[in-house]
Parts: structure tokens; sequence; C-alpha cells
């Protein structure tokens, strides 16, 4: 869009970054992200792509970018989507600080059910991904054989 002249708006970027969630492609969604808040003179993030944001990180079940992006939200005085406050407070009733802190500096504490949650969460995606992946590879036989 940019060689031809045409800057893309915060619209175009809000469907770019929902797709980028949509597909867990979490590097581009953050790049991304970072593109339109910090070096795009012409747009800027509007209430929608912070609440995609927050939606990424609800679906990733990543408690504490939620709660960051939440109060970040809260900062700037924009309001979170109808449907993300029960899965955002499902989330946070479920996410627990210091059990997260003690198992991320490893310190013997169980792994958080809000990490196997997560881990759930992505196995689940990638077996979906690789399910398409293997239809869009290897078709479905009994259409492809011709049936006198």
């Amino acid at each position: 869009m940019l060689l031809s002249g045409v800057y893309p708006t915060t619209e175009h970027f809000n469907t770019y970054l929902d797709v980028l969630a949509n597909t867990n492609d979490n590097f581009y969604l953050h790049d991304t992200f970072d593109d339109l808040k910090r070096r795009n003179p012409y747009q800027k993030p509007d209430a929608a792509t912070f609440n995609t944001m927050l939606d990424n990180y609800i679906r990733h079940q990543d408690g504490q970018r939620a709660l960051v992006q939440l109060e970040y939200m809260k900062s700037k005085n924009i309001a979170v989507d109808a449907s993300l406050e029960g899965k955002l407070k499902e989330l946070v009733a479920t996410y627990d600080h210091e059990k997260g802190a003690a198992w991320a500096l490893d310190r013997g504490a169980d792994k958080p059910e809000f990490e196997v949650k997560k881990e759930q969460a992505l196995e689940k995606n990638q077996n979906k991904i690789s399910d398409n992946l293997e239809r869009y590879i290897q078709p479905d036989f009994s259409k492809l054989v011709v049936q006198e």
C-alpha cells in the first residue's frame, strides 16, 4: 500500500491485528502494534486496537499482560468491550500472581492453573493448524476418484 502512495488507516491496522491474533502470530502482532503505536506518523491506535490486543492476551490465557493492558486502557479512559468483560473476569479469577512468579523464577512451585490452561490452548491450536494443513495437502480421495 505504501509503495502506491496509500497510507493504511487505523481500520486497516485493526483488521490486520485481528487476523494476526486469530492465527496466533504473536511476533508480527506485537511488531504491527508497535508500528501503529510508535512509528506511524499518520494513524494512532483506537479503542478497537487496544481491545484486539486485550482479546489476544485473554485468548492466550496471559493474565499478566492482560492486566497490564487493562490498566493502560483505564489510564487512557478506553472502555473494554462488553464481549471481553466476562472472559477477563474469568481469567483474572484464575490468575495467581504469587504462584506464577514462584513458578517462573523456578522456586519449586507447581505449575499454576493458568499456565496449564495456556499450554492446553496452545496445543489445541497447534492441532487445529496441523489438521487444516493435512486437509489442504491431502484432500479427500473420494472427491478425486472418478466414479462410474
